[in-house]
């Protein structure tokens, strides 16, 4: 072997580990930039959960809640009991049911489309459900039974299923 085979297969057995450090580095840094990336996505939902349209809907929603509670002021009722109540209050007054849609829509849809951005693993779920996790858990403790309702009438699936998601069922299973 020559001297110049020597030092090329030198180089060769030098450059090989560095190569493999040079990919590794490579896609640790891509890794963290994509995580980065979904932290920034998953920031920006959640930021829009606090814009004027959908903090109306909330406070609209909230309204009802202390409206319904005022109606059985003896009653401590839990999420469940005030979201069979509302539900029911939803089928004899079609006023408030006309009220009652636009938010509800609106929050289903927004916790629908977070749940579509942790499907398209553009957000990252574990601080997409921290961050939202209990208004989603509230939400469909309480207003389930009136999304359900008024889905079934205007014959749409599926509004629930993003609050469901967030919140990890867990109202079903209390």
């Amino acid at each position: 072997m020559s001297k110049l085979e020597r030092i090329k297969l030198i180089g060769d057995v030098i450059a090989l580990p560095l190569v493999a450090v040079a990919a590794i580095v490579g896609v640790t840094g891509y890794l963290t930039d994509l995580r980065e990336q979904k932290r920034q996505y998953t920031f920006a939902v959640v930021e829009r959960y606090n814009e004027s349209a959908l903090s109306e809907a909330r406070v609209r929603l909230f309204e009802v809640l202390i409206e319904t509670q005022g109606r059985y002021p003896s009653a401590n009722l839990g999420a469940r009991d005030l979201g069979t109540v509302i539900a029911q209050r939803l089928t004899t007054d079609p006023v408030l049911a006309t009220q009652m849609l636009p938010p509800l829509v609106r929050i289903a849809d927004y916790f629908n489309a977070a749940r579509d951005c942790m499907t398209a693993q553009l957000c990252a779920p574990e601080l997409l459900e921290e961050l939202l996790g209990p208004d989603a858990l509230s939400f469909a403790c309480v207003f389930e039974p009136s999304v359900k309702l008024l889905s079934a009438r205007a014959n749409v699936a599926g509004l629930m299923d993003g609050a469901n998601a967030l919140s990890k069922g867990r109202c079903h299973g209390n």
